[in-house]
């Protein structure tokens, strides 16, 4: 039995279950079945009209289908509602690579890697040739809300913020112990203080 037909015998005991409907998009759009996978989403929506999830589904059928325009719209819906989601960010990343627009599609790759640390898209990824992990890296920190009372000291959060992000960057690849003293060499293991 395949997993398509075990979710479908699951919809028929229970067809108005958001999480059931969801997971039976999903497995849709994995094989290609589009029609079924939105109107898999579409029940979800009667449900739920605010439902991020299913409208970045829908989103996902139209961007399948050849109508970016589509895609680009309910992706933009979920991020009015969601200025966060990372899944709708990488979608418009997607619908503006297959416009030609490199920089948004950079731009809305940043801000979904920003958004979710776990976001993976490897043909994205080898398409702009830009990892998650480089986009997190290079894109600045969330703001964080202001707490009332307490003075803003620019210069000495600059001061602090250098201090911590110099103690995290990956050490140099030609600082290994190895480097500093021959293999077999005696003084290898003996400490000696300035």
């Amino acid at each position: 039995m395949s997993s398509l037909q075990a979710i479908r015998d699951a919809l028929q005991q229970s067809p108005d279950n958001p999480s059931l409907l969801l997971l039976y998009g999903r497995a849709c759009l994995e094989q290609l079945h589009l029609d079924e996978a939105r109107g898999a989403f579409e029940r979800v929506l009667e449900i739920d009209l605010a439902h991020a999830d299913a409208q970045i589904g829908i989103a996902r059928v139209h961007y399948l289908e050849g109508d970016t325009s589509g895609a680009a719209v309910r992706a933009e819906r979920v991020l009015q509602l969601e200025p966060g989601n990372a899944q709708a960010h990488l979608l418009l990343s997607r619908v503006y690579l297959s416009e030609n627009d490199r920089a948004r599609a950079v731009e809305h790759f940043d801000l979904a890697a920003q958004a979710d640390g776990s976001v993976h898209d490897p043909a994205l990824e080898n398409e702009l040739g830009r990892t998650a992990r480089d986009a997190r890296r290079s894109s600045p920190a969330p703001a964080m809300p202001e707490l009332p009372g307490v003075p803003d000291s620019g210069e000495e959060n600059e001061a602090a913020q250098g201090f911590f992000d110099d103690s995290f960057d990956e050490p140099p690849y030609d600082w290994r112990p190895e480097t500093f003293f021959a293999p077999g060499d005696p003084q290898r293991f003996s400490t000696t203080f300035a």
